[in-house]
């Protein structure tokens, strides 16, 4: 769930915003003797260009790695007839399968935003995600229970679902927040260059009618 956290629709609209308040700030020169198409291009990298896309990369392969430890059962959780004995410390399995993702510097950005399409019983919170890979956890063998072969299989394969689906749906937003810069900041651009050249003229004739040089 995402726990009223921002969205990549929120950070797209401060994005753009915040492009706009970079067009005020221009030169007046700037902004009337450059191509619209050059001032956006200009601003957005200098900000950064937004989030990138999140891709899997398919040149590196998956890897597995099996950990054990020892972890402390609380005597809440353990049978009516052993909770008087007290905590206990148990032997756990823990598989981790690493999914390689082109390197992404936007990553920690994009894992902390809401998505429009969300699943209400798991989050990308439930995964460690790095710069260039992300990490599904399972536990395989701890207090009460211990998965077969094929139970392992299908948790593996539902974890790489919901990694894969919240991908999808984070790259979908980013696209459409992309889309909505480009809809909006060039209206902008261009009715910033209108106002320009309006106080341009204003100023010019009131010079002229004054008799004053405008510097």
């Amino acid at each position: 769930m995402h726990r009223n956290r921002a969205s990549v629709s929120d950070y797209y609209q401060a994005f753009l915003k915040s492009l706009e308040e970079m067009v005020t700030k221009n030169s007046d020169e700037y902004i009337l003797n450059t191509e619209t198409s050059k001032i956006i291009s200009d601003l957005i990298a200098k900000s950064g260009n937004g989030l990138l896309l999140i891709e899997f990369d398919t040149e590196r392969k998956e890897t597995m790695r099996h950990q054990k430890e020892l972890r402390t059962v609380p005597s809440r959780m353990r049978e009516n007839f052993y909770s008087y004995e007290g905590d206990k410390q148990f032997e756990y399995e823990t598989i981790f399968i690493t999914i390689p993702i082109i390197p992404n510097t936007s990553i920690n950005t994009i894992k902390e935003l809401g998505t429009s399409t969300f699943s209400i019983s798991w989050t990308p919170d439930d995964f460690k995600w790095n710069q260039d890979s992300v990490v599904l956890s399972i536990d395989i063998k701890g207090y009460g229970f211990k998965y077969d072969d094929q139970q392992i299989i299908n948790k593996v394969n539902e974890l790489k679902k919901q990694v894969h689906e919240w991908v999808g749906w984070a790259n979908s937003d980013i696209k459409q927040g992309m889309e909505m810069i480009e809809k909006n900041l060039p209206s902008f651009v261009e009715v910033r260059k209108k106002k320009l050249i309006e106080d341009k003229n204003k100023l010019g004739g009131l010079s002229d009618r004054m008799g004053i040089t405008l510097e």
